[in-house]
C-alpha cells in the first residue's frame, strides 16, 4: 500500500506544477475560483488514479506487449472473468490489509471520479451518462492492465463501478439538498 501512496505522491508532485503552468487558474477571477479549485483537485486526483492503476511493465515494444496480452488471454494467466470469485476469497480468507487494498480501496478510489463528473460538468448530471463513463474508465484500465503485466479481474471492474456510481449518487444526494453544484458546473 505504501508503494502505491509513493507513486501517487510523485505523480501529484509532477502534475501540480504542470497543471498550474498550463491552466493558470488564477486568471479566471474570484467568481470562478471555486470551480477552478475543484477542477484542479479533479485533475490531480485523476492523474494519480491513472498512475497507480496503470503502473506496470512498459519495457517491451508495443508489439511484444500485444503478444503478451494475447498469450495471457489464451492461458488465462493472472486473469479472472468469474464475477465475485476473488471478492468471496478475500472474505473467506480475511486479512485486514488484503481486504483494504483489494476490496475497500477498489471502491473508494473511484468515488471521486463519480462525484466530480456531475459536479464539474452539467451534461454529466444525467446519471446514466456518468455511470457509463465510470464503467468505461474501469474497463479501459483493466484492459490496459492485461498488456502491462498486471492482474486483470472482473471484480475490480465491478468494485470500481460501484465506487464511481456511489460518488455520483453522493453528488445527487448533496445537490438535491442544497443546489450548490450550479456554481461549479459548466
Amino acid at each position: 500500500m505504501l508503494d502505491w501512496i509513493k507513486i501517487y505522491a510523485v505523480t501529484c508532485a509532477c502534475v501540480i506544477p504542470a497543471y498550474l503552468l498550463i491552466r493558470r487558474p488564477w486568471r479566471f477571477g474570484k467568481e470562478n475560483r471555486g470551480r477552478e479549485l475543484a477542477l484542479s483537485a479533479f485533475v490531480i486526483y485523476f492523474a494519480g488514479l491513472l498512475s497507480v492503476t496503470l503502473h506496470g511493465e512498459y519495457g517491451l515494444s508495443p508489439l511484444e506487449m500485444l503478444k503478451g496480452g494475447i498469450e495471457r488471454l489464451k492461458t488465462q494467466y493472472a486473469i479472472n472473468f468469474i464475477p465475485f470469485k476473488m471478492t468471496v476469497l478475500f472474505f473467506r480468507n480475511f486479512e485486514l490489509d488484503t481486504f483494504m487494498v483489494n476490496i475497500i480501496s477498489n471502491v473508494l478510489v473511484f468515488v471521486p471520479f463519480g462525484f466530480f463528473l456531475p459536479f464539474l460538468w452539467k451534461k454529466n448530471q444525467r446519471f446514466l451518462r456518468t455511470f457509463l463513463f465510470c464503467f468505461l474508465l474501469t474497463l479501459s484500465i483493466e484492459t490496459v492492465q492485461l498488456f502491462i503485466g498486471r492482474t486483470v479481474d472482473i471484480d475490480d471492474i465491478i468494485l470500481n463501478f460501484i465506487g464511481g456510481a456511489s460518488g455520483a449518487l453522493l453528488f445527487k444526494l448533496l445537490n438535491s439538498k442544497t443546489e450548490w453544484a450550479g456554481k461549479f458546473s459548466v
